[in-house]
């Protein structure tokens, strides 16, 4: 939901707009290193899903990150009350995905229960009727070390949607867990000053699970 229309005029990332604006590909990413070993240990003291976990930690965390909550519609700039989460999923012993839509509420263990009641009740690849620029796109690649990642899709410079996608743990050799997560941002949003900022917050919650 829209919480706010920018003025640009008045705005005082107008210049870095303006100027990333006339690119026709302002899209770039980047991969960072994140320890996950607390959450690791967590959902194995719980019981529920690390990748639906890891889903409402990285939405958590955008969400804090007021850059990343900024969009476009209909060619206004706009801040959003939140962003809502869309996650690759697949089943058990199937190899077609599903795409799923599903707003972050509750804690952490609450999200992972709903998330695998709506991913296996869902019987369609994607509900397009849930297609909305307030969206977070997310996947995984769990069977390899991901080093970087680019999504597909139409070029459209008005695309404000980040993109978040991780791999393979990286287990080292004191028991450590570590990921490495790509981000896919538009410029004229978001710089790298603001995924530190989402990397910071990512960093203070799986720290803070107990």
């Amino acid at each position: 939901m829209i919480q706010q229309t920018i003025d640009i005029n008045t705005w005082k990332r107008r210049e870095i707009f303006n100027y990333y604006s006339r690119l026709k590909n302002p899209f770039y990413s980047v991969t960072f290193t994140i320890d996950v070993t607390n959450l690791y240990r967590y959902v194995k003291k719980y019981h529920i899903s690390f990748y639906y976990s890891m889903i409402y930690a990285v939405t958590h965390s955008i969400n804090r990150t007021e850059q990343f909550r900024y969009g476009m519609e209909k060619g206004e700039v706009v801040l959003y009350d939140r962003r809502i989460p869309r996650f690759t999923d697949l089943r058990n012993g199937d190899d077609q995905f599903r795409i799923i839509t599903l707003d972050v509420e509750g804690d952490m263990k609450q999200f992972a229960v709903k998330a695998r009641e709506i991913a296996d009740a869902q019987d369609c690849f994607i509900n397009l009727e849930s297609e909305k620029p307030d969206l977070i796109y997310i996947t995984c690649v769990p069977w390899v070390e991901m080093t970087a990642f680019s999504g597909e899709g139409d070029p459209d410079a008005d695309d404000m949607i980040p993109r978040i996608a991780w791999g393979k743990f990286i287990t080292e050799s004191d028991g450590h867990r570590k990921l490495n997560i790509s981000v896919e941002a538009n410029h004229r949003l978001i710089d790298g000053y603001h995924i530190g900022e989402f990397y910071t917050e990512l960093e203070t919650l799986i720290a803070s699970l107990y």
